[in-house]
């Protein structure tokens, strides 16, 4: 990678590709990600022999794991009517349907699992009715959180919707409606529950 690439690789869509040809490797995401954790990330290569990146994280606290089970603990008293309640989970990240979708069904809720917009819809063509709450990612393929949002709610205008991204420059976001929350990745489980909670709360 040239040093010209290097300083302007975190930038939000910069590639080196002719127009068309490609939108970058996303590292302004990952740029994002890397400083709402107090990380740092470096970069550094020479042209035509590759390149390096290094992530120095902050230690991790061995009560983590203990933390979010509290955390879920909490959330379920707080809401009585939380058991049995079901959320449509919309995510094309395999690692983060695993996450969320674990705990949230930790903390006793219902959870119906999409890979996309497209596999969305018809899962609740499937249930036949609408689900409690819509939780979906922004940018997906096939059709993405905004899309879905505005088809289901249009059979279902009280719906509640949480959109996650962590592309913060989506026009999307500043066009939230009644009843809609954002949620920035990378979030955690405090931060997901306490967004359920908020929309929960408003209704």
């Amino acid at each position: 990678m040239s040093r010209k690439a290097q300083q302007r690789c975190f930038e939000p869509f910069y590639t080196t590709k002719e127009l068309g040809q490609g939108t970058g490797l996303g590292l302004s995401t990952v740029y994002g990600i890397v400083k709402q954790n107090d990380a740092y990330i470096n970069i550094s290569g020479e042209l035509g022999q590759g390149t390096t990146i290094q992530i120095y994280w902050p230690l991790l606290q061995p009560c983590v794991v203990e933390e979010a089970a509290l955390e879920i603990k909490s959330f379920k008293k707080d809401l009585v009517n939380v058991k049995g309640m079901t959320i449509l989970f919309v995510e094309d990240d395999e690692k983060l349907r695993e996450f969320a979708g674990r705990n949230l069904l930790k903390a006793g809720i219902q959870v119906i699992v999409a890979v996309d917009g497209q596999d969305a819809l018809s899962k609740v063509e499937a249930l036949g009715r609408a689900p409690d709450l819509l939780f979906t990612d922004m940018v997906m393929p096939r059709m993405g959180g905004p899309e879905l949002g505005r088809r289901l709610r249009e059979r279902y205008p009280d719906l509640p919707v949480l959109y996650t991204s962590g592309y913060t420059d989506n026009s999307a976001i500043k066009e939230l409606g009644e009843n809609e929350v954002f949620l920035q990745k990378p979030y955690t489980v405090r931060s997901l529950l306490a967004a359920i909670e908020k929309l929960l709360n408003a209704q």
